[in-house]
């Protein structure tokens, strides 16, 4: 456990590629202590059609295409103390490449959501990038980390790759190679992807479901938007 709340070395983290949603679980479940969870909430970008635009993705091949996830999950510290500015928030993404390990809420979100100027030459360029960025709103659910740690569960059969012979119940094996470690289970369920990743309903036991505008108020503390530059 962290003897720190909100600092963390990324070279002791669980880590596998492609499984953020268990990332996240793993870095909450061994490395914060219980009574430190309250600052912690665990996010879900997504949205109902399953495509999410982020920028500075390890998996991106060229910096001024966002990469289109279908959902990402991060980490949120929100400190209990607030500056003049509002309250101060850390995100924790393991597949940014936006560094440091843990950056400061407003400076995270504005880039990965919108990119930077510097990224586009053209500015013909930039404004039909934000254009497709724009049809695809993102949805952020909200989970306190210790809910997380109770509801969370994963066959991971999301990652398994779809048999050409659409009538077959086998599987095509996996899309990414899954972790080492046993499948994330509760007492109640094997498998609570899909609650978590249903961006139709807003509110319910996993969490709410807030837009962008709404999102940054709430960590950012403030009413300046940062995106939609």
């Amino acid at each position: 456990m962290t003897s720190t709340p909100g600092v963390f070395e990324r070279s002791g983290l669980t880590y596998t590629s492609c499984y953020c949603e268990e990332n996240i679980y793993c870095m909450v479940r061994d490395h914060i202590e219980p009574l430190d969870r309250r600052h912690y909430t665990v996010v879900f970008i997504s949205n109902e059609e399953k495509c999410t635009p982020l920028f500075y993705q390890k998996a991106g091949k060229i910096p001024q295409i966002p990469v289109c996830w279908d959902y990402h999950v991060i980490l949120i510290h929100k400190a209990a103390t607030t500056t003049t500015k509002g309250p101060s928030s850390t995100v924790y993404d393991f597949d940014t490449t936006l560094h440091p390990f843990g950056l400061q809420f407003e400076s995270y979100v504005s880039r990965t959501l919108y990119g930077d100027e510097g990224l586009w030459a053209n500015p013909d360029d930039r404004e039909a990038v934000l254009s497709y960025v724009n049809k695809h709103p993102r949805g952020f659910r909200l989970v306190a980390a210790e809910e997380y740690i109770k509801l969370f569960a994963s066959t991971r059969k999301h990652m398994m790759k779809k048999c050409a012979d659409e009538s077959s119940d086998a599987d095509g094996g996996w899309l990414t190679k899954p972790p080492d470690y046993p499948p994330i289970r509760t007492e109640a369920s094997d498998d609570t992807m899909e609650k978590f990743l249903d961006f139709s309903c807003a509110d319910d036991e996993y969490g709410e479901i807030l837009d962008e505008w709404a999102f940054w108020e709430k960590f950012a503390g403030a009413a300046d938007h940062g995106g939609g530059r």
